[in-house]
């Protein structure tokens, strides 16, 4: 009893004891479960508690954001099968669960999950199984880590790797690459097949060896030796320079330091490149660049060629010539300098572009055109001796023995006097082609004219000069003539378009006509210039009198608050180099020019100053053709016309005449009187309305006509009445038998035949032939009954 009493008072005090042990796990267990729970929930990898069949029974929310799920409850509630739904390859599931029978625990085990929205995620694994009483796996429980980046990385370093290494076994370039220590960590195979390099060399590992074994294969193995040591003893400097072995090969050797991101020196690298071949191929090129350049030398378009670096190789005699600059100051010169003799810039010219073509540059340089591999252009430079000039070139590519392109080269020749030749060209075809139309123009006109002029001389003789109408009758006449000075004007611009050409003085004529407009505006100060006993020249007095005036009024224009007016006459003979650009023979001129100290105009505007049409005036104020018609007339006196002028700077046109060796007739006076007479005209003129006011108006000065409309009629009576026709009016332009070819058949009939020649044109290149053979006189339309009566006595008594 005792020993129970005892027993159970131990028994007692055990209880006691657990009791009080049991508070205190109360007390503390709360506390360290709180504690478990915040790092499961909180943990960065997902922690996870499953059972054998695959299902969760616990999981953090790390794990659920892994696999792609918004709590751990929906990753639980939608996993039940964690083989068939999670992983990739289910089979990794029964893999490490057999492999968890045997060991319990499993470390970085790696595999393939699907993530929620069907996408695959790498993973790392730490596992251990937790076994019930009788040891049968409980559940499964462990940790997640998502590796996808490491997985990557790892990725992009193996390939990184591979590609390291391929490069290195496949360049064309010998490498070795040693340590700090020189000792060797790479060699490719190119290094090994370059040196010959032994296999008891690579395998005994023995750098000293290797390199004995190197330079002993090299021209100079103490130089070869010595730059190695003074390399590894200036671990930071790169080098790079050629070396010869006594086979004859050359090599481009290249050593640089290996530097790691942190800036440790962790050992040197070598490449060693066979450049024998480019070097063979550099001598001949240098010497086919030699021969290229002894070619070149003698060729007569100026020429120069560049290698491929942009370097001058070759600069001949005749773009010496050109540019003034010496072969022995260009040759080796790069950097575009090639340009200065040209631009007085170094900038790109067309050689620069034949390596460089595109379809940009195409576009951007549209006056450069090209034909296979050759470029042309025509274009202006600025600064050829200081002058712009107008140059011709092409360019092409130069090829060495094999083919390569090595250069470039053209040919940049000087086109400057063509040019000024082709825009006088074009501008004299611009005034036949204005002078033709005008002058049919006016022809016309005249013809209408003549009947207007031919009524009213016609009413005016029956009209007693006290009558109202006989006045108005003079104003209609005089608006004839204010009419035929319109045509006259047209007739300016025609070829061979002159009246009545004379021989006159240059200083009287100027002398009238700057007096006359000095008079008339007083802000212009004229000064003239005269030469001292100036040539006679010879032209139509009125015409050359309206260049004057527009010449006048043209500087006029320029001077909007008034200037000076200088005006110049000079004698000057002119042989072949002075009249090579003006289309002019040699001979003696009178050239006059006209100064004034205007608003002067540009380049562009002085280009067209000629041109029908061109005018810079405001709309309405200025037709364009008072220069235009100064041009052609001056074109049509044989003799030519310049214009120098600047924006600021005031203008000067300069126009030469030929000199005649005819003496200048004294001007008679004309008379007014009508002059009547008798005889038998025949009257030649297809317009049928001309034909009749031109016989009334004969008939009534007293003679008798006969009046027909073509060559034909007129051959045909003429023949039958020769003995009884006084005088034949011919006009000058007919369809079917011209007034030429009608004249000559008559005089055929007649050698003595009287003949007046009329027309609508003016005094031209045709009618002149006519009056040449004999012909009485030139009657030009629209003429008035005076002018007919005195031109028909003045024939008749001749």
């Amino acid at each position: 009893m005792i020993k129970e009493i005892s027993a159970l008072k131990e028994r007692i005090s055990d209880l006691e004891l657990s009791k009080i042990e049991d508070k205190r796990m109360r007390e503390v267990l709360p506390g360290s479960l709180e504690e478990y729970r915040n790092i499961f929930d909180n943990a960065m990898v997902g922690i996870f508690q499953s059972t054998p069949d695959g299902k969760y029974i616990r999981a953090n929310a790390a794990l659920a954001a892994i696999y792609g799920y918004s709590s751990p409850d929906e990753l639980m509630n939608t996993i039940t099968n964690i083989g068939e739904q999670l992983y990739v390859d289910p089979e990794d599931r029964r893999r490490y669960m057999e492999y968890l029978d045997k060991n319990d625990v499993m470390s970085g085990y790696e595999m393939q999950l699907y993530r929620k929205d069907g996408s695959k995620i790498w993973i790392s694994m730490n596992v251990r199984v937790v076994r019930n009483p009788d040891g049968s796996p409980a559940y499964y429980e462990g940790i997640v880590e998502d590796i996808a980046e490491r997985r990557r990385a790892e990725e992009a370093l193996r390939w990184k790797t591979a590609l390291l290494e391929a490069q290195v076994n496949t360049s064309i370039d010998a490498i070795l690459v040693v340590d700090e220590n020189h000792n060797t960590l790479l060699s490719n195979q190119r290094f090994v097949d370059l040196w010959e390099i032994s296999r008891h060399i690579l395998d005994e590992g023995n750098d000293a060896a290797r390199l004995k074994h190197i330079a002993a294969q090299v021209r100079d193995p103490d130089e070869f030796v010595e730059k190695i040591m003074y390399l590894y003893d200036h671990p930071q400097e790169t080098s790079r320079d050629e070396i010869e072995t006594r086979s004859g090969m050359v090599l481009d050797r290249y050593s640089a330091p290996v530097v790691g991101e942190d800036g440790h020196h962790y050992g040197r690298i070598w490449t060693f490149r066979d450049i024998t071949e480019r070097k063979r191929a550099e001598e001949q090129l240098r010497e086919s660049q030699r021969r290229l350049a002894d070619i070149i030398e003698f060729l007569p378009d100026a020429t120069l060629a560049i290698d491929q670096e942009g370097k001058i190789i070759a600069w001949n005699r005749a773009i010496e010539a050109m540019t003034g600059v010496s072969k022995e100051h260009m040759l080796g010169k790069g950097d575009y300098e090639y340009a200065l003799p040209f631009y007085g810039t170094r900038r790109p010219i067309l050689i620069n572009f034949v390596s460089v073509w595109d379809e940009d540059i195409e576009k951007q340089y549209s006056f450069i055109k090209r034909d296979g591999d050759t470029l042309f252009t025509e274009t202006d430079v600025p600064f050829v001796r200081g002058q712009k000039r107008s140059l011709w070139g092409k360019a092409g590519p130069l090829y060495d023995i094999h083919g390569n392109v090595a250069g470039a080269i053209e040919s940049i020749r000087d086109v400057t006097e063509r040019k000024i030749l082709e825009a006088q060209l074009m501008n004299a075809q611009k005034m036949e082609a204005i002078g033709t139309l005008s002058g049919g123009v006016a022809h016309d006109f005249n013809n209408i004219l003549m009947g207007v002029q031919g009524y009213a001389s016609l009413m005016m003789l029956d009209t007693d000069k006290g009558h109202p109408h006989y006045e108005w009758l003079g104003q209609i006449e005089e608006l004839v003539r204010n009419a035929a000075d319109l045509t006259r004007q047209l007739l300016g611009f025609a070829r061979g378009g002159k009246y009545v050409v004379k021989p006159f003085d240059m200083n009287e004529l100027i002398e009238k006509t700057s007096t006359m407009f000095g008079r008339t505006r007083k802000e212009v100060v004229v000064h003239r210039k005269y030469q001292n006993s100036v040539w006679t020249v010879e032209g139509d007095h009125g015409q050359i009198e309206q260049v004057l005036l527009n010449l006048y009024l043209n500087a006029w224009q320029a001077m909007p608050s008034g200037g000076d007016l200088v005006l110049e006459t000079r004698n000057v003979v002119l042989d072949d180099v002075g009249t090579k650009t003006h289309s002019m023979p040699p001979g003696r001129y009178v050239c006059t020019c006209i100064t004034d100290s205007g608003v002067g105009m540009d380049a562009r505007t002085k280009e067209r100053i000629f041109e029908p049409f061109f005018t810079t005036k405001e709309l309405g104020r200025g037709t364009g053709l008072g220069l235009a018609m100064v041009y052609g007339i001056i074109k049509n006196h044989n003799g030519h016309i310049n214009v120098e002028s600047e924006p600021g700077k005031g203008t000067t046109f300069c126009f030469c005449l030929p000199a005649s060796q005819k003496d200048i007739e004294e001007l008679k006076p004309g008379a007014s009187e009508i002059v009547r007479g008798r005889g038998n005209i025949l009257l030649v003129d297809d317009e049928a309305t001309i034909l009749a006011v031109s016989t009334a108006i004969i008939e009534s000065l007293g003679y008798t006509v006969d009046a027909v409309r073509s060559g034909e009629e007129a051959i045909a009576l003429y023949r039958k009445k020769k003995d009884t026709i006084d005088l034949v009016v011919l006009d000058m332009i007919m369809p079917g038998l011209s007034g030429n070819e009608t004249f000559d058949r008559i005089r055929e009939i007649n050698p003595g035949a009287r003949v007046i020649l009329c027309s609508g044109y003016s005094l031209n290149e045709q009618a002149y032939r006519i009056m040449e053979k004999g012909c009485g006189g030139f009657l030009q339309k629209p003429f008035n009954i005076t002018q007919i009566s005195r031109k028909l006595r003045e024939v008749l008594q001749d």
